[in-house]
């Protein structure tokens, strides 16, 4: 197995992160690490296209680590041991990896090294060259820094999501990507964003940015405002629809042209669940919680509301 290293981003890429266990040569009272959890993601300009996530089980494993790989896979012994065997795994993989794409990852070569020596008597990974991209060498290069920053460290930084459970490749996976999109998508993902509000005539515009300009200061649902100046870099938001609602494609078109507005120099990442988002949007028929009859406020809503995360109103409607 030969690898090379890009100096340079890709466009598409597989995302890869492992979690590591010891195996015991019960004979020879030799060790090895071998994988426990692999995650990849399949990405194109930053975005998620598919992701795989397995865990292996080793017979000669350590019990601490069974015992973890069991605990976050969720699974009992006994289906746990059945879908960890390793020719299932390498399986899903090869699968998974059919398309002949770089490697991008935090200490990815690590992480390689590791799975074709254990794994590469199955045709791991499809091939026998393996490109690879490795954001944390490739930082350390840029900032001529002496060590090797962390993966949580540097999300820390750059104000972006932060996976409360350590130690778990999924996860891990997901806060590579937001670093990886906030380094080398955003100019593009900005771009792209922009572009929504240049499709229409020159007047059509002037009328459509008069629809959406945003004041210094945002209105919330419980009547205090919001400074835009303390916006984070990053900005996680989630989407409220008023029960028995839905947003339709222009309704979010518009919200998408409205974000951009409110935060063209930021990055803009929507969240599914209320606790990852720095604000939320209600998009329905109330400007206030006062206009929000109790029986229609959402569980989002209200979960927003308990975290005292920032909730800006949009009417359906508009």
């Amino acid at each position: 197995m030969t690898f090379k290293q890009l100096l340079e981003p890709p466009n598409e890429y597989y995302l890869l992160d492992c979690e590591f266990a010891t195996e015991l040569n019960l004979q020879s009272k030799e060790i090895r690490i071998v994988p426990l959890e692999i995650a990849i993601g399949h990405y194109l300009n930053g975005k998620r296209i598919s992701c795989l996530s397995e865990y292996l089980y080793w017979p000669n494993m350590l019990a601490r680590d069974l015992k973890r790989g069991i605990s976050h896979s969720g699974f009992q012994f006994s289906e746990y041991m059945k879908k960890g065997q390793l020719s299932l795994v390498v399986d899903e993989l090869n699968s998974f990896t059919k398309k002949p794409l770089p490697f991008v990852g935090w200490n990815v070569r690590h992480d390689l090294d590791v799975l074709c020596s254990c794994l590469d008597s199955l045709s791991c990974l499809n091939s026998r060259a393996i490109q690879f991209f490795s954001i944390d060498h490739y930082l350390m290069k840029k900032h001529n820094l002496a060590n090797l920053p962390s993966l949580r460290d540097t999300v820390n930084q750059l104000h972006l999501p932060l996976a409360k459970i350590k130690d778990v490749a999924i996860t891990d996976v997901e806060m590579t990507a937001e670093v990886y999109a906030y380094l080398f998508n955003r100019n593009e993902l900005s771009a792209a964003m922009n572009q929504l509000t240049k499709k229409k005539s020159v007047s059509q515009n002037i009328t459509s940015q008069t629809e959406i300009i945003i004041p210094a200061q945002l209105k919330l649902m419980n009547g205090r405002v919001l400074p835009t100046n303390r916006l984070p870099k990053t900005i996680c938001y989630i989407v409220c629809t008023g029960k028995g609602q839905k947003i339709t494609s222009e309704q979010a078109k518009r919200l998408r042209k409205w974000l951009t507005s409110m935060s063209t120099n930021h990055l803009l990442i929507q969240r599914t669940k209320p606790a990852q988002a720095n604000i939320g949007i209600y998009v329905g028929n109330a400007k206030s919680f006062a206009e929000l009859p109790e029986e229609l406020v959402t569980t989002k809503l209200r979960k927003l509301q308990r975290a005292g995360k920032p909730i800006i109103s949009l009417t359906a409607s508009s």
